[in-house]
């Protein structure tokens, strides 16, 4: 699976082929802040190398995981992930996860 997390300021996309909650907890376990689960998609280590060159230009630290969110990054995440109910923004510098109801 590809991941999309944040710190609240910026987006990680990486890949897993363990549980996404697992890894989740994983990199808090590192992390000095929370880390929040923004969404998932199908992929594989090639699904998240092209997601790398796609948003290239939003990277942080050259070779690095993490993004400057972006108006694009964030709605590819909305358009692409498989995390249900759930709806990603930028509120004024901080993404923001939401939880939506489903129509039924």
């Amino acid at each position: 699976m590809v991941y999309f997390i944040s710190n609240g300021e910026n987006i990680k996309i990486g890949y897993t082929s363990q549980d996404i909650e697992k890894r989740l907890h994983q990199l808090n376990t590192g992390s000095d802040t929370n880390l929040y689960l923004l969404g998932y998609m199908q992929g594989n280590k090639e699904t998240e190398k092209q997601l790398h060159l796609k948003f290239g230009d939003l990277r942080i630290r050259y070779n690095a995981e993490w993004f400057k969110p972006s108006d694009d990054l964030i709605d590819y995440i909305n358009d692409n992930s498989e995390k249900p109910n759930t709806f990603v923004s930028n509120m004024g510098g901080r993404i923001m996860v939401y939880k939506t109801m489903s129509c039924a």
